[in-house]
């Protein structure tokens, strides 16, 4: 089934079952943030960009508490430890390291080339999953700098026997050769299940039984047609684990269709069928998406991205309630000043009490006697958003 929104389907703001105010804005980042990241028990947050070192926030305080200098290509990777207080972030090229809140590096995981494309704690937390661009997972076992396994995702048969690391890369730095690399991966919430998005023949989304070290469903290869490409972004597992979002990306032939299209797909885990689709209600106008989070009871999903005309987009975040099947409001983040300047919301979180929404972007400020540092420090901004319900 899909369900394509238009505009006439809004509920009206003051019907919404939930509402949200802006709480606080976090400043003072170098760089724009890719990556948030709401500690298990939601009072950290953590804010990764591409340029700059990851920031460690303490919420209740709104107080920034350290920087832990991430020198990678894929800096904005964020993974918090179920049980301590430790963050998991790629290190100096190809590494990963497990980190203190104050930024201490407790353990150092080599060997991820090109580029680490994911990292997750599988629960308890005493194992660590990576995964590199050219499709080699490995399971750590963090504390002992000890690699437990590693298979390739991006292995021909359906089933990936374990090897070690040395023996596969040649053979997948030749597939990553022919266009096949991982971009990113998420790990279902009980561990069980690997969702991993990238380019091969086999498909833009792969889902893994870890245990099995097996492939259990993927997109069909007819996908790619000559007239489009696809790219996943983002990928999100449902809180109970039942659904998988995917943030897709079309380009189009010039002349096909506009040039870009982008949306959310919802799938259900257990069948990988397309359960909907869902797109901001712009009316004809264009529309940017970044990132998605679920709200910890899985009633919701919030997007964020801009929307409006060339030029003259928004930051903008929308709420899709997943039982009513509609948007249920949009608020404009980062409003547009004339300044014909795009100003996206390019990530977002949803705490774990689904009390807070952290955004991230640009904000347009006034260059005033400050430095260009300065400026660039007020227009990098967090958002904090309280979620309220409505009785």
């Amino acid at each position: 089934m899909s369900n394509t929104r238009s505009q006439d389907d809004l509920v009206p703001y003051n019907a919404s079952p939930v509402t949200l105010r802006l709480a606080d804005v976090l400043r003072g980042h170098r760089w724009e943030n890719y990556a948030l990241c709401f500690s298990p028990d939601s009072q950290f947050l953590a804010a990764g960009s591409d340029e700059a070192p990851l920031s460690l926030w303490m919420v209740e305080r709104r107080q920034r508490i350290a920087t832990i200098d991430v020198r990678a290509s894929t800096p904005w990777l964020i993974a918090f430890s179920p049980v301590e207080s430790l963050v998991a972030v790629p290190g100096n090229g190809e590494d990963v390291q497990v980190c203190t809140y104050q930024g201490d590096v407790q353990t150092t995981l080599p060997g991820h080339s090109p580029k680490v494309a994911g990292i997750v704690f599988l629960p308890p937390g005493d194992l660590l999953l990576t995964i590199d661009g050219i499709g080699i997972a490995r399971v750590w076992g963090w504390a002992a700098q000890r690699e437990v396994s590693a298979f390739s995702v991006l292995d021909a048969s359906d089933s990936a026997t374990l090897v070690e690391s040395q023996d596969v890369h040649p053979t997948i730095q030749a597939q990553a050769r022919k266009g096949n690399v991982v971009y990113g991966m998420a790990v279902s919430p009980s561990g069980e299940q690997l969702i991993i998005n990238g380019y091969s023949s086999r498909g833009l989304l792969q889902l893994w039984s870890i245990d099995a070290v097996a492939r259990m469903a993927h997109f069909d290869a007819a996908r790619l047609d000559p007239k489009r490409r696809d790219y996943v972004l983002r990928q999100r597992f449902s809180p109970d684990g039942r659904f998988l979002a995917a943030l897709v990306t079309t380009y189009y032939q010039i002349g096909e269709k506009p040039p870009l299209e982008e949306r959310i797909e919802l799938y259900q885990v257990d069948s990988f069928a397309l359960k909907e689709t869902i797109q901001p209600p712009l009316d004809g106008r264009w529309c940017v998406l970044k990132d998605m989070a679920f709200s910890p009871d899985g009633r919701y999903l919030a997007l964020v991205g801009a929307g409006g005309y060339h030029h003259e987009m928004e930051g903008t975040l929308w709420i899709w309630d997943l039982v009513a099947h509609q948007f249920i409001m949009s608020v404009l983040v980062h409003p547009d000043v004339g300044d014909n300047q795009v100003w996206p919301v390019s990530a977002i979180d949803w705490n774990g009490q689904g009390t807070l929404i952290a955004t991230a972007g640009w904000e347009p400020s006034e260059q005033g006697g400050k430095s260009a540092m300065e400026h660039l420090a007020d227009q990098l901004v967090v958002k904090l958003w309280h979620v309220m319900e409505r009785n």
